[in-house]
């Protein structure tokens, strides 16, 4: 992914460049001083913990509208809902499986093989929901992709489903984004330790080596305007500001901002995509505004976070100045931060010089989208 947001930088840098005034503009006077104002406290809800609140509420206020007006999808479905067991579940995953392996083996002797048992195996198209419903109402696949058993066959299962078949699999996932216990269970806003669980940083990490790479892989036989729907999906179906504070969620949302950006920039896209363009950015922006100091962990390391400077990145290369303006001033703090925390680490100390790089290359990743570069003392304009 960090190449791919590199490449979308280099790119963007070739479009438009700025000049001194809008560079100064994005970070106003440059001051190690400036980033002191302590974090604002947000609260910030899951799509499930919003729709709970809001039955509590509906509870307290009217019993009978409560019971009309809870989830309107389960409440009045096209066709029956199926409640799925995690027995139901694992039989799912394992006639998945066991079909994959029936396709590989066939596969060897003839390269025409007959996969529509496989995907019908897959019930992607079976109960579409959206995230925050009732865990055991969840489409069964999404519930499959709880369990790195399902995650480590991804690559292998991809390589089976024609381009229709794996658009559908990224816009059921896009829509059940907050469905998925990696994202769910994957916001250290949800502990009150602020610091997730191992057992779910494992399923992070296994995320990481399988879907992302699958997800980056599929993005680049998309088509622009494709692109662009499946954000929308994940705007409109999840709460943007929660999936931010996942590492796989703004993994997610990098991958495709930056597979966006890319196609921009081969300027090939017509008036009309680009007018769709920035209505989705716009979207997406306005879910995370003043939300996005947000998205650094509180107890994450500086040798960790460079998929938040890759986001940052993006996020900034899809906007106009004033994008870049609120952008900065929400993070200035982790700006100076780094500085400062990489200041501290003497050149001498051998052992810990290469954190001190690696926290200044993540951060110039994100000041170099406009046209900055810092060192641990100060950020200046970068040379050409």
């Amino acid at each position: 992914m960090q190449q791919q947001v590199q490449k979308a930088v280099s790119v963007a840098k070739e479009r438009q460049k700025l000049t001194h005034s809008a560079r100064e503009g994005v970070l106003g006077k440059i001051s190690v001083g400036l980033g002191k104002k302590p974090r604002q406290q947000l609260v910030i809800l899951s799509k499930a913990a919003q729709k709970a609140k809001d039955n509590e509420d509906l509870e307290d206020i009217d019993p009978p509208v409560q019971q009309k007006t809870r989830s309107p999808s389960i409440a009045a479905p096209q066709k029956p809902i199926k409640k799925y067991t995690k027995k139901d579940i694992m039989g799912i995953l394992e006639e998945i499986i066991n079909n994959l392996m029936t396709v590989e083996s066939e596969s060897r002797a003839s390269p025409d093989v007959d996969t529509s048992k496989l995907w019908a195996s897959m019930h992607v198209l079976d109960q579409p929901l959206s995230s925050g419903d009732d865990e055991s109402f969840v489409n069964p696949f999404i519930q499959c992709l709880n369990y790195a058993k399902a995650l480590k066959i991804l690559p292998r299962l991809f390589k089976f489903l024609t381009r229709e078949q794996i658009l559908s699999v990224i816009t059921l996932v896009m829509s059940n984004l907050e469905n998925l216990k990696v994202i769910k269970d994957g916001s250290y806003t949800t502990y009150e330790s602020k610091t997730i669980p191992e057992l779910v940083s494992a399923l992070v990490e296994t995320y990481t080596l399988t879907f992302c790479k699958v997800l980056m892989n599929a993005a680049q036989d998309f088509k622009f305007k494709e692109i662009l729907g499946l954000l929308l999906i994940l705007a409109q179906h999840n709460v943007v500001s929660f999936v931010s504070t996942t590492k796989i969620g703004l993994s997610i949302i990098t991958t495709l901002l930056s597979r966006a950006e890319l196609m921009r920039g081969e300027g090939s896209i017509s008036a009309t995509d680009l007018s769709e363009w920035t209505s989705c950015y716009d979207e997406l922006f306005t879910a995370l505004e003043s939300r996005i100091a947000a998205i650094f962990p509180p107890t994450h390391g500086d040798t960790e976070d460079d998929y938040v400077w890759q986001f940052l990145a993006t996020l900034s290369l899809g906007g106009k100045l004033s994008h870049q303006r609120i952008i900065v001033e929400e993070v200035k703090d982790e700006i100076f931060g780094v500085m400062s925390r990489a200041k501290a680490i003497d050149n001498s100390d051998m052992a810990n010089l290469y954190k001190k790089q690696s926290m200044m290359n993540n951060l110039n990743m994100y000041l170099v989208v406009m046209g900055l570069v810092a060192d641990e003392n100060e950020i200046q304009e970068l040379s050409t």
